[in-house]
């Protein structure tokens, strides 16, 4: 299994164990190799719905990482439009204000699913890839961003899900490998393996899929001890 990790490029701490890593900072990071440190891809916090990502001139990595993109109400608040032909139209833009660029640089742009997001579940993860069948866009898989706090009793059986339908794609490149947690302000963020609410039997499961496919694992908080975890959990 390959192993990514996060690492943020202005030398700010790492987020306390437990804390999400990716959700929060507004500073440039990259995922890379964790051993080499070849860049794998950077990542870019941004909302694409809100205005396409561009690759930087000089990019720090062949693939730009980023969400799927949320709509914004007339309050500022993440739409309930997301969600519908609007939502759906709004990323269709974004692709393709972005393709003809990618194309021409070589580069991809991979974009992160989340439940509140306008790729918010498998089946909408699988149209857009069936939709966009182009080197230029994939899936960073994130398969406890794809979870709420009312689905964690059944969250072995929408991983099962999540993996089945995604994780054999040839647009999947990478998997975040993570638990789960539900934070203060009532979402679901992600935890060091075995230490969030995901019963071992399921993280097994999950960890064995991701190992069986071509995807790489992206670990969080501290990689190294993430993955002496891998054979533990």
């Amino acid at each position: 299994m390959n192993i990514l990790t996060l690492r943020h490029l202005d030398s700010s701490p790492a987020p306390a164990s437990g804390c999400d890593a990716w959700g929060a900072p507004s500073a440039p990071a990259i995922i890379e190799d964790l051993d080499t440190s070849s860049p794998f891809a950077s990542w870019d916090n941004a909302n694409p719905l809100a205005a396409a990502p561009r690759p930087s001139p000089e990019p720090l990595a062949p693939r730009l990482a980023t969400w799927s993109g949320w709509l914004i109400d007339s309050d500022g608040q993440a739409s309930i439009q997301t969600w519908t032909g609007q939502g759906w139209e709004a990323l269709r833009s974004a692709c393709d204000q972005l393709e003809p660029e990618l194309d021409e640089r070589g580069m991809s742009v991979l974009f992160r699913p989340h439940a509140a997001h306008v790729l918010s579940d498998p089946r909408s993860c699988l149209t857009f890839l069936q939709q966009r069948e182009s080197r230029a866009f994939a899936l960073l898989l994130d398969p406890v961003s794809l979870l709420t706090p009312e689905m964690l009793p059944d969250a072995e059986d929408h991983l099962d899900r999540i993996a089945q339908t995604l994780l054999a794609h040839p647009q999947v490149p990478a998997v975040i490998l993570s638990d789960a947690i539900v934070s203060d302000t009532g979402q679901i963020a992600h935890a060091p393996l075995a230490e969030g609410a995901l019963p071992r039997r399921v993280l097994d499961r999950l960890i064995d899929r991701v190992r069986s496919s071509d995807a790489a694992a992206v670990l969080l908080a501290d990689p190294h001890a993430q993955r002496a975890r891998l054979g533990s959990v």
